[in-house]
């Protein structure tokens, strides 16, 4: 799925029910706060908090989806949703403004130790807790339906703060631990 994909999406309500819990999991009240605040930082250059709102899930739910896709796939789509009112610059700040980060979002190893943690690469917890459940979706399915999380944890360890999800399989009973390397957004909000 590319990011211009996401938001012309025909899924399944419930699969979207988990999409925005795991993008906004405080809900609404995130949603407009986080709107009013690209709002403000975008300084006049975008007046519509519409598609300053369709940017905003855009960026947020294709973290979930597919953790770790670059900003430069999703730049274009940015500026395409604007009608060009966005130039690539200020598509790549705002980018910036709801990940932390620039790049890929999501580096390293598989996530089936500490030593091969995946690295997350953003400064805003939300959107790296988001990065972090869509990782887990995407190798193991659907939450509820294809597995179950069974416990997270903290682990800091050697300057570096972890995060450790424990999943079990539903189809065979099996558990599974994620860790990821959280040093770059603990403690933000």
């Amino acid at each position: 799925m590319s990011p211009s994909d996401v938001p012309r999406s025909k899924a399944s309500p419930e699969v979207m029910e988990r999409v925005m819990f795991q993008a906004f999991p405080r809900g609404l009240e995130q949603i407009e706060q986080e709107i009013d605040q690209l709002h403000e930082h975008l300084q006049g250059k975008l007046d519509d908090k519409e598609t300053i709102g369709r940017i905003l899930f855009l960026i947020k739910v294709q973290l979930v989806v597919q953790p770790g896709c670059p900003e430069s796939e999703v730049i274009p789509i940015v500026m395409e949703i604007t009608g060009g009112k966005l130039t690539e610059e200020d598509a790549h700040d705002v980018y910036v403004f709801i990940t932390g980060g620039s790049g890929s979002t999501a580096t390293g190893g598989d996530g089936s130790s500490m030593d091969n943690a995946v690295v997350i690469n953003v400064k805003a917890s939300g959107a790296g807790i988001a990065i972090e459940y869509g990782y887990v979706s995407q190798i193991c399915g659907k939450r509820g339906v294809d597995y179950t999380l069974d416990g997270q944890r903290h682990v800091p360890k050697n300057g570096r703060q972890y995060d450790v999800l424990t999943v079990t399989l539903l189809k065979d009973g099996s558990k599974r631990e994620f860790w990821f390397d959280i040093t770059s957004f603990f403690g933000r909000f």
